[in-house]
């Protein structure tokens, strides 16, 4: 008889572990606690029970109806008999979950890091490549599945790991604060989420062919999540003479403790005796008869755990559902690969503090009349009730909590206009302050903020705060340079601008994003100038110019290209072969040229000759001691000029 495999059974071992309550959108109120399994007492702890397997999948399409932007899913006409992607940089090492954080460790963590940088062909090995399960969890606490986490990425995004401050921080109510963190946030999002149902052996295909290749021909397929009770489940070590023996197979899972696994892989080749009969079959079209395949699994339990952090989950386990079974339900990620990065187009910067998050809601509006005492659109969002606990709303420290929101559908309707932006914010009791409240506008060139104009306004309680504020519309374009342009040092560069703003201006030159030069202090109503590009500013393809207003009419524009500023006109490197190339060496108080014959003139930057000299057999040396300037123009016969600078 052939050996089925070796069982272990994880027991389950209830440790007390304080849990945070859902939001609104949130049905998880009769989820059991998180509970530690790991059998060993003093082990590494393996929470489960983050997860209820009520899934709902009423806002999912099914992944044989999902379109994508290239059209309906192509079929492969194969499948390899394994498939494992995480083998591939875009899958982030294995990590240890805090609290019972599980579906989001593997929705955010796992999957949504390997989509995503999977779209942007990057590596996930790196803090500013990954992305953190805290941070959804604050928001969201114990949801039911992906699906919940998938909407809350599609609403705000999710932050990398670096600038969240961390990844695995030992706090997992952390209260993430900063504009910067959220603004990071908008720029990661996904396309939807996808849902397949494991049932029947066509099912099983379908998973299989997102795994290789999302089923359009990926060069690498994409991931999948799966619940299951796994409070005592039976993990079993994979019979000698087997094609993956020694490795950990899920080959049933428990009755209770909800949790969340990460499909990285499929093999076709794994297998279990389930009848102790010597023969490894699957003898019918149901999967639950089934002997022969799994998948592989990555858990959030750290690398003690089974086969680093890995095993795989047979078929028939996949589909087993009831009291001791999965969800029987994979779901996945899509990420726009025509556009995985999504850029903001207008936020708001919120500061607040309050004595309670639950306590606090809000609403982002506009409307076209500037008069207007009410918004005619609006956006609703909150601080406290979509957060899965209540909390003082304040910063990690107790200092002002900074938010971002966006709100880059208000951009059609406030486009070329003076418009009204709203923040309502609506406390049910307790007592708080707004501290700063801004519009931060990325549609021109450059970003443009426009602050409210009082700070630190007490919230009154029961009431709802009302906040407006007025973006002018005033044209502030640079006109010149556009950029294209080739100047050349000495001579002058026209500085353009079209405005209906009355202010003072800052005009700098700006090459590579750093200031090279501040070009003037003027005012707006001068509008144009020309500027003598100095001989000092170094020849370049990468400048532009950029016009500032002054802090009470926050403008800025730039010129919309780059522009070229090179040598003097008349100057150009000496450009003939190597071989006919004269050799120009620069000593202290002289120089020498090698391989010309001819006439040798020195000139000034504006044209004046100081030194003329003949060469002799082919070289030349001109004394140039008298000469009191550092920079000039070395002018050979029939070679043109070039820039010379002197050794003081």
């Amino acid at each position: 008889m052939k050996n089925k495999g070796f069982k272990t059974t994880v027991l389950l071992i209830t440790i007390a572990f304080s849990t945070v309550t859902s939001d609104a959108r949130d049905t998880t109120a009769n989820c059991p606690a998180p509970i530690n399994v790991n059998p060993d007492p003093h082990g590494e702890p393996w929470i489960a029970g983050g997860l209820c397997l009520e899934e709902t999948t009423d806002h999912k399409p099914s992944l044989e109806n999902l379109t994508f932007s290239t059209g309906k899913l192509s079929k492969t006409t194969s499948l390899p008999s394994r498939v494992d992607n995480s083998v591939f940089p875009q899958f982030r090492p294995i990590f240890t979950q805090i609290a019972g954080t599980c579906t989001h460790a593997a929705s955010v963590s796992y999957i949504y890091t390997y989509e995503i940088n999977s779209a942007r062909g990057l590596s996930s090995d790196i803090l500013a490549n990954q992305y953190p399960y805290e941070y959804s969890y604050n928001l969201l606490g114990l949801t039911t599945g992906l699906g919940c986490i998938a909407r809350l990425i599609n609403d705000v995004g999710v932050p990398n790991a670096e600038i969240y401050g961390g990844f695995g921080l030992d706090n997992p109510y952390r209260w993430v604060s900063g504009y910067d963190v959220y603004k990071n946030a908008m720029s990661n999002r996904l396309k939807d989420d996808v849902f397949i149902r494991i049932e029947t052996p066509e099912d099983l295909e379908r998973m299989k062919r997102w795994l290789h290749d999302r089923d359009r021909g990926d060069p690498q397929g994409g991931l999948l999540f799966i619940g299951a009770q796994i409070s005592d489940v039976e993990l079993v070590t994979l019979a000698p003479g087997t094609p993956r023996e020694g490795k950990h197979a899920i080959v049933q899972f428990g009755g209770s403790a909800g949790h969340a696994l990460t499909i990285v892989g499929y093999d076709d080749s794994v297998r279990y005796d389930y009848n102790d009969d010597g023969v490894y079959e699957n003898p019918t079209d149901d999967i639950g008869t089934w002997e022969i395949g799994a998948v592989k699994v990555a858990n959030s339990w750290g690398t003690r755990w089974a086969d680093s952090g890995f095993a795989y989950v047979t078929y028939r386990a996949l589909v087993t559902q009831g009291a001791r079974g999965a969800s029987g339900l994979v779901s996945g990620l899509v990420i726009d690969h025509n556009e995985p990065y999504h850029e903001p187009r207008i936020t708001y910067k919120i500061s607040l503090t309050h004595e309670n998050s639950n306590q606090v809601y809000a609403t982002a509006g506009f409307a076209r009349n500037t008069e207007a005492t009410a918004p005619s659109f609006v956006k609703p969002f909150n601080f406290g009730q979509r957060l899965g606990f209540s909390a003082p709303l304040t910063d990690y420290d107790g200092g002002p909590f900074e938010y971002g929101v966006e709100v880059s559908h208000f951009e059609e309707g406030t486009r070329d206009r003076e418009v009204a932006f709203f923040l309502d914010i609506n406390t049910t009791g307790g007592s708080g302050t707004l501290h700063s409240f801004s519009v931060i506008d990325y549609t021109g060139t450059d970003s443009v903020e426009y602050k409210y104009p009082e700070t630190d306004i007490e919230l009154v309680g029961g009431t709802d705060n009302r906040f407006k504020l007025i973006r002018p519309y005033e044209r502030f374009e640079v006109t010149s340079p556009k950029g294209g342009e080739e100047i050349t040092q000495n001579n002058p560069l026209t500085i353009a601008w079209d405005t209906d703003v009355r202010d003072s201006v800052k005009v700098e030159l700006i090459r590579a994003d750093s200031v090279v030069a501040l070009i003037s202090n003027t005012h707006s109503d001068e509008e144009s100038f020309e500027w003598v590009i100095p001989h000092h500013i170094p020849s370049d393809s990468n400048y532009s110019v950029r016009i500032t207003t002054s802090e009470h009419h926050p403008q800025k524009s730039s010129s919309s290209q780059i522009f070229t500023i090179g040598p003097p006109s008349g100057i150009h490197p000496f450009t003939r072969s190597p071989a006919e190339t004269p050799q120009v060496t620069v000593r202290s108080n002289s120089i020498g040229i090698s391989g010309y014959d001819g006439t040798v003139e020195i000139l000034t930057l504006k044209g004046v000759s100081v030194l003329r000299s003949e060469s002799v057999n082919n070289s030349v040396t001109i004394d140039t001691s008298r000469l009191s300037g550092a920079v000039y123009l070395l002018k050979l016969q029939n070679h043109g000029m070039r820039l010379l600078r002197l050794i003081r």
